[in-house]
């Protein structure tokens, strides 16, 4: 994770290793927290005053370790003091324009097309937060198909993979995206519904979050996908039937 701004805005982004500007230096640190980052690697290759490096590792962050090693002792400096990271942006006008969120990181082409035609930005900005800057322009519209235009849209507390048929790894058939967002509605709390334990979409606790097993769904408390359920083998609709007692 490159975070290089005068002040770090992504410490709340998972990521094995980040590179942070700080007081005459850069600053080079293992990711947020051990436990967040929880896709291992065998290796990692980094350079070196132009020779590779690799270090076949028992862990990531014995490899991360090895890679911090490897900098040149000016850069070693550790993280910025003082310095936490913000509060997830949600949509609103920034000083590069108006930054819009996408429902569960995607938008149509179509509907892209037509959100650039109607706000005519000079520059499209990619974020970390399933989200785009419209940079140049200068109001955001709320009736733009795909975008989240409102900061309290219920979709921005909802995650959810493509589930099936996208995913062979999902164990039911449910539509996951439209379940999130449907959850999503019928509580304040955040909503991840997973086709499988692996629970790519999320991989922070949620408040709520539902696991594809056996063509059914298991609910977990404020959890991960992969911690153990409070509730087992429920139906979509039973789910939404009955939210306010499963919680």
């Amino acid at each position: 994770m490159v975070d290089c701004g005068p002040t770090p805005v992504l410490a709340s982004v998972p990521a094995n290793i980040r590179i942070e500007a700080a007081p005459g230096a850069v600053s080079s640190r293992a990711g947020v927290e051990p436990g967040i980052e929880r896709h291992p690697f065998a290796r990692l290759v980094v350079r070196t005053a132009g020779s590779p490096a690799s270090l076949p590792a028992a862990t990531p962050w014995e490899a991360v370790a090895h890679t911090l090693s490897l900098l040149p002792a000016s850069l070693r400096v550790g993280a910025t003091p003082g310095i936490e990271g913000r509060r997830r942006p949600v949509p609103d006008l920034t000083p590069l324009g108006p930054l819009a969120a996408l429902p569960f990181g995607r938008i149509e082409a179509a509907a892209l097309t037509q959100a650039i035609r109607a706000l005519n930005p000079t520059a499209l900005r990619l974020t970390p937060w399933r989200a785009l800057v419209f940079e140049g322009s200068t109001t955001l519209s709320t009736n733009l198909p795909g975008l989240i235009a409102s900061p309290y849209d219920p979709r921005l507390r909802a995650h959810a993979c493509p589930g099936a048929p996208a995913c062979p790894q999902a164990a039911t058939d449910a539509d996951t995206r439209a379940l999130a967002t449907a959850l999503a509605t019928r509580t304040a709390d955040t909503v991840h519904v997973s086709g499988c334990p692996k629970g790519c979409a999320h991989s922070a606790p949620a408040a709520i979050t539902l696991v594809g097993r056996a063509d059914a769904f298991d609910l977990v408390h404020h959890g991960h996908a992969s911690d153990p359920p409070a509730f087992v083998g429920l139906r979509p609709t039973q789910v939404l039937a009955e939210v306010s007692t499963l919680l």
